[in-house]
Formats: C-alpha cells, sequence, structure tokens
C-alpha cells in the first residue's frame, strides 16, 4: 500500500457553536477513508478499539489527546507499513513501531496540525497533514500501546512490549538485592489493575504462586495440581510439589493463601479444594504461554520474569564457584515454611 496519510482523530466535542456538526462531518470522511481500506485489514475493526480506548483513559483531556495521537499513528502504521490487523499485531511489531517513532522517515513528518481543512468550501482531510511533528520518545509510547492491548486482550489477544536495555546494563550490574522487594512491589500494582479480568486474574495468580511458593514459573505451570495442596490444618497449611529438579515443599505463606483463596473465588469454587481435586492449578494454554500471561509495568526496567528469575536463581556474579546461588532463593530440597496462620475463607 502506497503512503496515503488521513489522519483518525476528529475534532473533539466541545460546546462551542458548530463543534458538533464539525465533528460528524469528521468522523464521516474517516469512514469514507476505512471503508477504503483493504477488509483484511479490518480497519473499522481497529478503528473503534482506538476511540473506545480515549473513552476508557482517566486522564487530563490534553493527555488524553496525547494517547490517542499515538493510537492514531499506531494504526495508520499498521495500515501503510505493517499491513496487518489489529490482532496479528505482535510483539516484535510493537518494537518495530517504536523505532519507527524514535526515527520516522521524513515522508512522515509535517508541522501541520490541522487535519482538516476546507477546500472551496467543502471539508476534507488535509493533503498537507502528517502523522508525524517530531521523534517520540520510546517509553511514553510504550506504555501507550501496552496498555491499549492490556485493555483489549480478550478481544485481539495480548501483546505486550517490554523496555529495551543496553547490553552494558545486563552485564555489569546485578539488581538480585533488590528482586524480592521488587517481585513484591510488581505483585501490588498487578492487584490493583486486573479489574476482574479472568486473564490477568490468572497471571495475577500464577505470579504469586512462583513468588510465595518460590516455585520456578515454568513448574509451577507445568507441575502443580490441586492434590500438591494439603488443608487438612487449616492453620497450617502445606504443599509438595515434584518437578524435574527435585521436591519442593513447606508451609503456604498467609499472603499466598490469599491469592489462591482470590482465584477459586474467581473461578466459583468453594475456598478449600475437595480430597478428589486433582486437576492441574493452571490450564493449558497457561502452561504452554505463562509469561502471556503476565503484564511488564513497574519493574524498574525488569521483566517481571526476569524479576523471579533472579529472586529464585540470582544472576551470574551471585553464583559461587560451584554454581550454587550465595543468598535469594531456596531452591528445591528447602522448605520455605513461614510459621504464619492460614487466614479465614472469604
Amino acid at each position: 500500500m502506497g503512503l496515503r496519510f488521513h489522519p483518525l482523530l476528529t475534532h473533539p466535542d466541545s460546546p462551542a457553536p458548530g463543534a458538533g456538526a464539525r465533528s460528524c462531518a469528521e468522523e464521516q470522511l474517516v469512514t469514507f477513508y476505512l471503508q477504503s481500506l483493504p477488509p483484511v485489514l479490518r480497519a473499522q475493526e481497529s478503528y473503534t478499539f482506538m476511540t473506545d480506548c480515549g473513552k476508557s483513559i482517566r486522564a487530563s483531556p490534553s493527555d488524553t489527546r496525547w494517547n490517542l495521537g499515538v493510537l492514531e499513528k499506531f494504526l495508520l502504521w499498521s495500515f501503510i507499513v505493517a499491513m496487518k490487523p489489529l490482532a496479528k499485531i505482535t510483539n516484535k511489531d510493537v518494537q518495530n513501531f517504536l523505532d519507527f517513532c524514535s526515527s520516522p522517515p521524513k515522508s512522515w513528518i509535517s508541522k501541520l496540525t490541522n487535519r482538516f481543512v476546507k477546500i472551496d468550501s467543502v471539508l476534507k482531510p488535509n493533503p498537507e497533514w502528517h502523522p508525524f511533528h517530531t521523534p517520540l520518545r520510546s517509553d511514553g509510547v510504550r506504555r501507550v500501546i501496552n496498555r491499549f492491548f492490556k485493555l483489549y486482550s480478550e478481544s485481539i489477544g495480548l501483546v505486550l512490549c517490554s523496555r529495551r536495555h543496553p547490553k552494558t546494563l545486563r552485564e555489569n550490574t546485578c539488581r538480585c538485592n533488590e528482586a524480592e522487594h521488587l517481585c513484591a512491589q510488581y505483585l501490588g500494582k498487578f492487584k490493583q489493575k486486573t479489574n476482574g479480568k479472568a486473564g490477568l486474574e490468572l497471571g495475577l495468580f500464577l505470579f504469586a504462586t512462583a513468588f510465595y511458593l518460590k516455585i520456578p514459573l515454568k513448574e509451577c505451570a507445568d507441575c502443580l495440581t490441586l492434590d500438591c495442596f494439603d488443608f487438612s490444618d487449616r492453620k497450617n497449611a502445606r504443599f509438595k510439589v515434584i518437578t524435574p529438579q527435585g521436591s519442593i515443599s513447606g508451609e503456604m505463606p498467609e499472603a499466598y493463601i490469599e491469592y489462591f483463596f482470590r482465584w477459586r473465588n474467581i473461578s466459583k469454587l468453594p475456598p478449600y479444594p475437595s480430597p478428589d481435586e486433582v486437576n492441574p492449578l493452571f490450564h493449558r494454554r497457561a502452561t504452554k504461554y505463562s509469561s502471556a500471561y503476565i503484564p511488564s509495568f513497574d519493574t524498574d526496567g525488569l521483566s517481571p520474569t526476569r524479576l523471579l528469575k533472579l529472586f529464585q536463581e540470582g544472576c551470574i556474579r551471585c553464583r559461587d564457584s560451584s554454581g550454587q546461588v550465595r543468598h535469594g532463593a531456596r531452591r528445591a530440597s528447602q522448605d520455605n515454611s513461614e510459621n504464619q496462620p492460614a487466614p479465614k475463607p472469604p
């Protein structure tokens, strides 16, 4: 598809005389443009997601307009450059878009801000308007795109793009001492962002299980079944799981049991599993794509899955000559008892 810029943002509603009529006329032009695109792009669907996202963003008008401007660029880029509908966009595509925003081609840049103009008294898209005025910093764009995909994860899939870091940072900086605090901080913020969505609630429970029980994420998804949990003594609930690396057992921390009850409640199950429940704790999709259910945000530049690994295994700097971790995680043979009573079920 050749370059064909068409604005997607219309005149914002306001009490000014004629503002409503102007907005309707611009929306009609946008509709004509979307209908002219190849059906495979599902352009109208993408545009609806963009406008609905604007309504859901609770921010100042200027922030909302800037966020929508990012989505406008993203949609035009997906139509013209990627030539994909949003449902086909991958993490790599999003990273390509971030790179595109940081250094857009000159053909995409214009200083003109008016998206629509009257030519011979007829309202038309401004032929001199281009999507970019200046390059955009990737951090701000990443936040908008990640929020957009999390909002519509049930409709178009969960696509998240984590922050890139210089190679020297990964090689020369040890973050193991901060990992436990950052994991707990991430878990608290994640809990506030699920909004009752099943996919995010599953990710929250998966992360909490790996963190509090100190079981590697893959083993949580592959090995845990409901009969791994023993609530026969409800004041001292215990667990034991057999993994390829050995067995992991111990008391269930009080903080974790709250997440356990939370997930059972969301799943419309009684708080305590019955003795004959032997189903896997996580369903097949979570087993295969566990990291896709754990979104990246506010983790001080580290992905949450990386944080878990640092907390449980440490980095290469924190291992002795035999490969054992000097601090941080207690490995599979260790008992991670907390000596705290289990909370009452909700």
